[in-house]
């Protein structure tokens, strides 16, 4: 549409090229001018249809952004692409977590960097790096050496798949009861749980 509005201009300044061929210097000023005008003016109008149109189409999207509704359903999206990646990975909603870190009948693993982990985490997690542990396999035994305890990791919430990662690579070494928190620490923290930095 852009594309055919621009050759139908060009097509409609062929015999106005032609005129300027036998005009005065002034003249062809003032022409020029016009055009100007006129090409400025008619992209103005292209450009308001396009945002009119535009809007018009897309209501509802703008609609839910204004709302929030937006941001609620790419934290689904996400939510559900995260749990399609895990397979038969179990997952733990946020609120069972906070009763099991209440019980301490979990241990929260944080997948995230050690950067990350050092600055704040879920209070008395272990930091376990999907990187360092794919580096290290052994890495895994010395920071959480009972297979058979109840593991909780989690990473940097619903966008984030570590989580997931490292959770496989634990079921892979024979660790038994693997889970995720799938709405990770960010979740965790704005519930107003309890959390630490590293000493």
């Amino acid at each position: 549409m852009i594309l055919s509005g621009a050759y139908e201009i060009s097509r409609n300044l062929q015999p106005v090229a032609s005129a300027f061929r036998g005009l005065h210097v002034e003249d062809t000023r003032m022409l020029q001018r016009t055009l100007v005008s006129t090409l400025v003016k008619e992209s103005l109008v292209i450009l308001l249809a396009g945002t009119v149109l535009g809007g018009f189409l897309n209501q509802g999207l703008i609609r839910a952004s204004m709302n929030g509704e937006l941001l609620t359903r790419i934290g689904q999206r996400q939510m559900a692409d995260l749990k399609e990646k895990a397979a038969h990975i179990p997952f733990v909603e946020l609120k069972e977590a906070r009763r099991l870190f209440n019980e301490r009948t979990a241990i929260f693993v944080d997948a995230r960097s050690s950067a990350d982990y050092r600055e704040s985490h879920i209070q008395g997690a272990r930091g376990l790096p999907l990187v360092s542990l794919i580096q290290n396999r052994r890495l895994a035994e010395a920071i959480i050496p009972d297979k058979s305890a109840r593991y909780i990791v989690y990473c940097s919430g619903e966008g984030c798949d570590l989580s997931v990662e490292l959770a496989k690579e634990l079921l892979s070494l024979g660790y038994s009861n693997v889970e995720v928190l799938g709405e990770g620490y960010p979740a965790w923290l704005a519930a107003g749980y309890p959390v630490e930095p590293s000493r």
